[in-house]
């Protein structure tokens, strides 16, 4: 399985590729675009929980991308 990067801004995905990206937001949800996908997962009062959906939500992207054939996934708090 692809392994995640973890990145400390979107802005550092490197042009041209296709990919998963997940972030901590607001809000939970998911974008298709383009590139490929955005997930989003919304922060909790629980640093705890936070950390165990995001992981989780890693996890997801990283067996999405190779099944859809992308070609990285990027992970940024």
């Amino acid at each position: 399985m692809m392994d995640a990067q973890y990145i400390g801004s979107p802005k550092e995905i490197p042009a041209g590729i296709s990919y998963v990206l997940v972030l901590l937001g607001s809000e939970s949800g998911h974008v298709r675009h383009g590139a490929g996908l955005t997930i989003v997962v919304k922060r909790d009062r629980s640093d705890f929980v936070t950390e165990i959906v995001f992981q989780t939500a890693v996890e997801s992207a990283r067996s999405l991308a190779e099944r859809e054939g992308l070609d990285a996934v990027f992970a940024c708090k």
